[in-house]
């Protein structure tokens, strides 16, 4: 009996090696800016200008404020100048950085 009572106690911790190893993986997936960090010039490794277009509202114009807070220039484009140029100095005053407006 005390064969049998090994076996399962090492099939029992292998089994816990396992899932705790697969937890481990799975916690990465929900921190990645914790475990996979972007360098400090990822953003203005590729120049020092990014467009974004749709940035009047919603996603578009976080996604550009973002940009503007890691040290880039923004291009914004829209289908309004009213809103457009309201942001682009929203922007410039709130980061310091360039900002250009085209409305498409």
């Amino acid at each position: 009996m005390d064969l049998m009572e090994l076996i399962f106690t090492l099939l029992g911790a292998a089994i816990c090696v396992y899932y705790g190893w697969k937890l481990l993986l799975f916690s990465r997936m929900l921190f990645p800016k914790r475990c996979f960090p972007l360098s400090e010039t990822f953003f203005t490794s590729m120049g020092d200008w990014a467009v974004v277009t749709g940035a009047s509202e919603g996603i578009g114009r976080a996604y550009a404020f973002a940009l503007a807070e890691r040290g880039m220039n923004v291009v914004i484009m829209s289908r309004t100048k009213a809103t457009l140029d309201l942001l682009a100095k929203e922007i410039g005053e709130a980061t310091g950085q360039k900002v250009k407006v085209i409305v498409a």
